[in-house]
């Protein structure tokens, strides 16, 4: 594969994480899900790493974070950031 796309891939599954692009409080990142400060995690490895599914107050103001201005955001993604939930996602 070739390195530019393996930037993309979960660390915990071989998920493409592309439209997946978050930031999380440090408290979410390396406390509970004990990440490195590198690495891409999917929606559902840093669920199955915390043990519970994330809420809006995980995620910081980010600009990246904000629904609006990322319109490629993963359907899963965007219901976890704005907590409406969308059971209807499509994975990637």
């Amino acid at each position: 594969m070739h390195k530019s796309k393996r930037k993309w891939i979960c660390v915990d599954c071989p998920r493409n994480t592309k439209h997946e692009h978050y930031f999380v409080n440090n408290s979410v990142w390396c406390e509970e899900a004990k990440m490195p400060e590198t690495g891409m995690l999917c929606v559902q490895c840093l669920e199955g790493r915390i043990g519970r599914r994330l809420e809006p107050s995980d995620f910081t103001d980010a600009f990246i974070n904000d629904p609006r201005k990322n319109p490629t955001m993963s359907d899963l993604l965007r219901s976890r950031i704005t907590g409406v939930n969308n059971d209807n996602f499509q994975l990637a």
